[in-house]
């Protein structure tokens, strides 16, 4: 098998991983809204379905941490403990103007490295179905 054939092969199993990953949050989905509250085991698969809890999440109160961390001279290890996600810069700062402050503050502060190269695939653009045909 060439490395064409195993490109192609490669996205052949991606779209059916797709197709499938759909068909199973519909069938979460009936089985949901259907009243499911049983288990059900399948021992020839070596499965079970059952309905799980759904996991919990936990915020923290931001400037609550930081002021305690700085009250208890824990100060320097918050940068360890805290990630900026930038994209949160337009979803949870409204005003403009401070939006564009915090991105020149962070584009000022930003270190990038160049990540291992990956094989990857995608789903082709218009511009990509115009160069083969």
């Amino acid at each position: 098998m060439n490395l064409k054939e195993k490109a192609r092969e490669l996205a052949e199993i991606v779209s059916k991983l797709e197709e499938l990953e759909d068909r199973k949050k519909e069938l979460q989905k009936e089985l949901l809204d259907g009243g499911y509250d049983s288990t059900e085991f399948f021992s020839d698969l070596g499965k079970k379905v059952i309905l799980a809890e759904g996991r919990s999440t936990v915020e923290h109160d931001i400037m609550k941490v930081l002021s305690s961390m700085t009250d208890k001279g824990l100060i320097a290890e918050f940068p360890k403990i805290t990630k900026i996600i930038q994209s949160y810069v337009d979803e949870k700062v409204d005003d403009f103007d401070k939006q564009n402050q915090i991105k020149l503050i962070l584009l000022e502060n930003a270190k990038s490295t160049k990540g291992d190269w990956a094989v990857s695939v995608r789903k082709m653009t218009k511009e990509d179905f115009k160069k083969i045909s």
